[in-house]
């Protein structure tokens, strides 16, 4: 199961309140709403959409869920989502768009250890680049041609993952630890919860659909 989840987090920017209110109007939500569906590297048969009750809509009442922000939202995702303890469930953050390997990511998923796991998709780490390395001062010390993805550990964050991968024996675990507007306070519960928390970077495409490059 996946969660294509547009985070409140996300859209408290007052700076971009306007392309938000176009986004979410009639015609444009319903077109954002399949384009977001479209270009999950997941999958879109099994996805759920969520968008903050703020920017509820009566044409897009069967297309997506809408929740509420406030409180524990978690527990009410899983809920509405009908999650069970026996499926795997991603959290992605609906505003940026992936294209990664799924294969690849599973075969890198399975060299460690993890219970909960923060994915950052960087094309810095795509296959088929060619990267320089430099000096302090500037001067080429060599090139490296990458012909498939790579994957890096990543420090912590302060902003929600790309996708949140929640393995399927602790999701009534995650649920239970509540969880706010923002990831620090969402990750310090889980660590707290004894849960193994990991965070990776994996090449592939990504592009933010608010602020695209």
């Amino acid at each position: 199961m996946q969660i294509l989840i547009f985070h409140p987090q996300e859209l408290s920017d007052p700076g971009t309140e306007q392309t938000h209110s176009v986004l979410f109007a009639f015609p444009a939500n319903q077109l954002l709403l399949k384009m977001v569906k479209a270009y999950t590297p997941f999958g879109s048969s099994s996805c759920r959409v969520f968008v903050p009750e703020r920017w509820r809509s009566p044409d897009l009442i069967h297309e997506a869920f809408f929740y509420d922000p406030s409180g524990d939202w978690l527990s009410r995702l899983s809920g509405h989502a009908g999650l069970s303890g026996g499926s795997e469930c991603i959290i992605s953050n609906a505003r940026i768009l992936t294209g990664l390997d799924r294969k690849w990511l599973q075969s890198v998923l399975s060299t460690f250890d993890w219970d909960l796991l923060a994915v950052r998709v960087d094309p810095h780490l795509a296959g088929s680049r060619e990267q320089v390395k430099i000096t302090g001062l500037d001067q080429i010390v060599g090139f490296r041609r990458q012909y498939q993805p790579s994957a890096e550990p990543d420090d912590p964050s302060e902003r929600w993952p790309d996708h949140l991968i929640c393995k399927p024996h602790i999701w009534h675990r995650l649920s239970r630890t509540g969880a706010g507007d923002l990831y620090p306070e969402f990750t310090d519960r889980c660590q707290k919860a004894g849960l193994a928390f990991r965070c990776i970077r994996v090449g592939g495409k990504r592009m933010d659909l608010f602020f695209p490059s």
